[in-house]
């Protein structure tokens, strides 16, 4: 018995190194999007869709690919507003417009099957990000994004 109860106390030993390593290691495995540093952006004639609408406040490194046919851009704005309501100007979003906050830098001139990244520095709000290619944004290219 008494060899029994060493393999067994060795054994359970074991089992707990490799929980103990595994909980350790359990944060260097969680992808970058789950800890809001990363978003990842899809445009195509006429919309915007995001990995996630939810990202956590800060340096956020943002891919946008273009799937569409056209040469779309990304824009970010920080607003209280609807994405459909933001101010307009000669028919497309006004950038320096009552109620929106223009967040630098954008990605622009994405040609068809691109993709760009840039990093955006949000703080906690709520924020419409847009293409404000010419008639994009009236056509539904916009979407929001929440920053906590």
């Amino acid at each position: 018995m008494e060899k029994t109860q060493r393999v067994r106390a060795a054994a359970a030993a074991a089992v707990c190194v490799i929980a103990a390593a595994s909980a350790a290691c359990a944060g260097d495995s969680t992808p970058p999007a789950a800890t809001g540093t990363q978003l990842h952006a899809t445009e195509k004639e006429f919309s915007i869709s995001l990995d996630t609408h939810t990202v956590h406040a800060g340096d956020i490194k943002v891919t946008v690919t273009n799937h569409g046919a056209l040469t779309h851009e990304f824009v970010a704005f920080g607003t209280k507003l609807a994405d459909d309501r933001l101010p307009l100007k000669d028919g497309d979003v006004d950038e320096n417009g009552a109620g929106v906050t223009h967040f630098d830098p954008e990605a622009e001139n994405i040609r068809p099957g691109a993709s760009k990244t840039i990093t955006l520095h949000l703080p906690a709000g709520q924020y419409v990000l847009i293409c404000n290619i010419p008639g994009h944004y009236k056509a539904g290219m916009h979407t929001e994004l929440t920053v906590s």
